[in-house]
């Protein structure tokens, strides 16, 4: 029986020895497989670079503003063969080197544009003149020369009916390089009204306007007035009220230098009537107190007043003269003005 346990005890500590044995194994394997990991591991974590490092293999640092050169590879028929060309600098233009370049441009465009004699104006076309010569108009308007650029189509009419009363209408048109074409209604003249040592010239619609030396190709009909006519109808009220401000006395409404409106309708329509009765070349005569008449050949002045009746004042009036004539008188004024109240007067 002893030898029995001894036996059994032997065997049990070799089964413990083993399972000592193998358990450090285990653990040996345990931690070489945690060791392999961890050197995995290490190998495969990324490095980590230092920003503004000392050491002379630091990255170099790359200035602010400045982009690297774009560089371009030209592949070639063989196979992983390429060409490398020169690199293109990239140029950065900002906004104010763009608008500098603008101005620049600009002034240099209005420079050319002022003094290129290609856009200066030289005559001014003018239609519609038949009294007036487009010499007097361009000598006046005076814009031979100037910049095309410089012309205000508004205020050259408005010089142009300033300083042309005869021009009732006008139209100017500015067009490049240098075109200035000028349109004009000139009025008509149809009586020659002269007063106070001043000649003015009388349309169709009755306004009046100064006569020019320059031009003496005036009407037939001449009217010598003492006084002003009657002021005519389409004159505006705020008009005369204006002149009353200005003047204490209405009556002479007329203004020499600029066209106004100088006869009404009725005014001259009986002019134009008497014109064709009185003798030829001898000019009529016009005073506020006695109307209308004309400077007689033989050396009088006769009224008729309005042309109301004028056949009927006409046959009086000769009547008269031939009596006068058989009594060897020489009046220096008969009044028909009043068909049954007619008279004259001698001379001083």
């Amino acid at each position: 029986m002893a030898n029995w346990s001894g036996v059994f005890k032997r065997s049990s500590q070799k089964r413990q020895r083993r399972t000592q044995t193998n358990t450090s194994r285990t653990r040996k394997g345990t931690s070489g497989t945690k060791k392999r990991i961890s050197k995995q591991k290490s190998r495969s974590s990324v490095p980590v670079l230092t920003r503004y490092a000392s050491t002379s293999s630091a990255m170099p640092k790359l200035h602010r503003g400045r982009r690297q050169r774009r560089r371009f590879d030209l592949a070639l028929n063989a196979p992983g063969a390429t060409i490398q060309l020169p690199s293109i600098p990239v140029v950065n233009i900002g906004w104010r080197w763009v608008s500098m370049l603008a101005a620049i441009v600009l002034l240099f465009a209005l420079y050319y544009f002022y003094s290129s004699p290609s856009f200066r104006v030289g005559a001014a076309e003018i239609h519609g003149l038949r009294r007036m010569s487009e010499y007097t108009v361009n000598t006046a308007l005076d814009i031979a020369g100037e910049p095309i650029f410089t012309l205000n189509p508004n205020r050259l009419e408005e010089n142009l009916l300033e300083m042309f009363p005869e021009f009732s209408t006008v139209e100017v048109e500015v067009g490049l390089p240098n075109l200035v074409v000028i349109t004009v209604a000139e009025r008509h003249p149809v009586i020659t009204w002269i007063q106070d040592n001043r000649t003015q010239l009388v349309d169709g619609n009755g306004w009046a306007f100064p006569a020019r030396n320059d031009n003496p190709n005036n009407p037939a009909t001449v009217v010598r007035a003492f006084n002003s006519p009657p002021i005519p109808a389409i004159v505006e009220v705020e008009s005369i009220l204006e002149q009353k401000e200005e003047e204490p006395e209405v009556a002479e409404q007329t203004i020499f230098g600029e066209a106004k409106p100088f006869l009404s309708d009725s005014m001259l329509s009986a002019v134009l009537t008497l014109a064709k009765r009185a003798p030829e070349k001898k000019p009529l005569v016009y005073s506020e107190r006695h109307g209308l008449g004309w400077e007689d050949p033989r050396g009088w002045i006769v009224y008729f007043g309005d042309t109301t009746d004028i056949d009927i004042k006409i046959n009086v009036y000769e009547a008269i003269v031939a009596k006068l004539e058989y009594d060897g008188i020489r009046p220096a004024l008969i009044s028909v003005e009043f068909v049954h109240a007619p008279y004259y007067r001698m001379g001083e």
